[in-house]
């Protein structure tokens, strides 16, 4: 097996949101095709001692670090990989947090392997919030973000042996003409389907049949706008029609941007949201700028929700449009879709979650992340 060095500035355990799922399965996966060796740099958002002390009783190379810049990250890791014979890093976070890193740790070597690992295209992630900025000044800062990140981008593809992409569409994406030439390579999303059959025991809840929305509730970002979006313009005229009708919010600063209410009840950031997302009877997704791939849409098939999304929340996800996923972009799409399925169609709605559960099983299951991770190591 071959030796990788896996750098996050991102872990947690039990892993509370879609980008801390996406570090866990790649640990997972990263340890079951190499000789794995982690390093978890807390120096951005600090430590977890319950974290750090279940990833030490695991079987591969576990170390953490806080650094001072970026200078001494690059050189502990130099240092290590060569007392250790180690030729492959895979830095985690690549588009978002580590590409100056990784720029850095070029310049110093220009032999070692860097597999640098996305989980977007974050510059079109920017340049989508720009579009839906209303304020002129707000929406000419993320252009200018956007293109100053697209600019970083190209750096991280001329510096990388490998970028991996979390979809086909990203994938194609930095693949197109606007990037510099590379070698991109998928390394999906997942879930760990065995994962949540273990969880359903233990997930009874008293206050069941809401409609569920989760995410990052932080003001202004993708999950705080769908959310105000879907109230303002669907939740409303619902309640009227279904007067006990409730949607449950849940996530990170869900409980500092919304409040509880006759129709909505909001849970803030906890260890795990399992048992809310079980109980639930629908997942909404109504997002209108994001990119990678919706973890709430693969966990939603791992435990055989019925989806109903905006066509950009469905986006990287192989799927066949009312056929595993429910597609809605108008408040009057939305508003029916839950009509038609909220206490209806029971059999029609457990056939398209069923199908949404192959789905997932099939494409987006840790196997097929494992198969990725083998093939990435072979090829480089």
């Amino acid at each position: 097996m071959k030796k990788v060095f896996y750098y996050t500035p991102l872990l947690e355990h039990p892993p509370s949101s879609g980008g801390l799922i996406s570090v866990y399965n790649h640990i997972k996966a990263l340890n079951k095709v190499s000789k794995l060796y982690v390093l978890y740099d807390y120096s951005k958002f600090g430590k977890d001692k319950s974290t750090i002390s279940f990833y030490k009783k695991k079987k591969f190379f576990f170390t953490t670090k806080k650094f001072n810049n970026l200078e001494t990250t690059c050189e502990f890791i130099l240092n290590f990989c060569y007392q250790n014979k180690i030729n492959i890093l895979w830095i985690d976070r690549a588009a978002e947090y580590s590409y100056d890193l990784i720029n850095h740790i070029r310049l110093k070597n220009k032999n070692i392997k860097i597999i640098s690992s996305t989980d977007s295209v974050f510059s079109e992630f920017l340049f989508r919030r720009a579009k839906c900025e209303k304020k002129i000044i707000t929406k000419l800062l993320y252009y200018l973000l956007s293109f100053k990140r697209y600019y970083k981008e190209n750096l991280l593809l001329l510096n990388s042996n490998i970028l991996t992409a979390v979809s086909e569409r990203d994938k194609k994406i930095y693949q197109s003409r606007y990037f510099i030439n590379c070698n991109v390579e998928l390394f999906s999303n997942v879930v760990d389907i065995d994962q949540y059959k273990k969880k359903r025991k233990s997930s009874y809840l008293e206050k069941k049949n809401y409609l569920y929305f989760s995410g990052w509730f932080g003001k202004g970002g993708a999950s705080e706008q769908g959310a105000k979006w879907f109230i303002e313009n669907v939740l409303f005229k619902l309640s009227k029609k279904i007067p006990n009708i409730k949607l449950l919010l849940a996530g990170k600063e869900a409980d500092l941007n919304f409040k509880n209410s006759r129709n909505i009840i909001v849970v803030g950031k906890r260890k795990s949201l399992f048992k809310y997302l079980y109980n639930a009877a629908i997942v909404i997704v109504p997002l209108f700028y994001e990119s990678g791939t919706r973890f709430k849409i693969l966990e939603a098939g791992a435990c055989k929700k019925l989806v109903i999304s905006s066509s950009l929340g469905a986006e990287g996800i192989k799927h066949k449009k009312n056929s595993d996923i429910i597609i809605a972009n108008s408040p009057l799409e939305f508003e029916n879709s839950i009509i038609k399925f909220y206490k209806n169609n029971l059999k029609l709605r457990n056939k398209i979650s069923k199908n949404l559960f192959l789905n997932i099983t099939k494409n987006y299951s840790l196997k097929n992340l494992i198969k990725e991770g083998k093939k990435i190591l072979k090829n480089l």
